[in-house]
């Protein structure tokens, strides 16, 4: 499977085929089952902070160009304790065992901006559902309603996938080692480079800054080995 020819989209997770993907690629070892995978999904559902006007999702990297949920209302918000970072090893999907890559995930730190996106309340189940299809295949990341203000200063609980820092994937390499395993990482899903600069490009069109993804982004670019 190349990545020209690979599309990360709704029918896809519908059907199970990222989980046979890294089937097929050889990580059925790395997969949660699917009855972890349920209660960790009926556990958040459980604990909703606020019901009745659907839920909200916070995105900080492909979410934002690629949520492939429906929603509703978009907000750009913040979080106030939280930061983004490429600290997730990728051995399948953005790189492979011998040439890892790097992925996002959120870690406690200086403040984070993204997008918030509702997902109407008659179909929060079925549309989460989803998102643990994609984004709790391996339990790299744990799950929480966190506090997110908009512009305005309204407060909306949303659901952000934090870093599981106990997870061994988890890694927090150096920039320098950063820049090169973006720069030269592919797997299933595709290369490193285009996870990264897909999500810098659409931190800039939704008028996010962030300095750090816009340096590796230009490092990125850059790169000769």
């Amino acid at each position: 499977m190349t990545e020209e020819s690979f599309r990360l989209d709704r029918a896809f997770l519908e059907s199970g085929g990222l989980d046979d993907a890294l089937r097929e690629a050889g990580y059925d070892h790395m997969l949660l089952p699917q009855a972890a995978r349920q209660a960790s999904l009926d556990a958040t559902l459980a604990a909703r902070p606020e019901v009745g006007d659907g839920a909200w999702v916070f995105c900080y990297g492909s979410l934002i160009w690629n949520p492939m949920i429906e929603v509703a209302e978009r907000r750009l918000v913040s979080l106030a304790d939280w930061e983004r970072a490429f600290c997730l090893v990728s051995h399948a999907g953005r790189g492979t065992t011998e040439n890892p890559g790097l992925l996002l995930g959120l870690i406690e730190g200086g403040g984070c901006t993204g997008m918030a996106l509702r997902v109407e309340e008659g179909i929060v189940a079925r549309e989460l559902g989803l998102l643990w299809r994609r984004e709790m295949l391996t339990g790299a990341y744990i799950p929480r309603w966190l506090p997110a203000r908009d512009a305005s200063g309204a407060t909306v609980h949303a659901l952000a996938f934090t870093m599981n820092t106990a997870h061994p994937n988890y890694a927090h390499p150096d920039e320098d080692t950063t820049v090169r395993m973006l720069a030269t990482a592919r797997g299933t899903l595709g290369t490193s480079a285009d996870y990264l600069l897909r999500t810098s490009e659409s931190l800039r069109r939704n008028g996010i800054s962030d300095p750090v993804v816009e340096r590796l982004a230009a490092r990125v670019a850059a790169w000769e080995p």
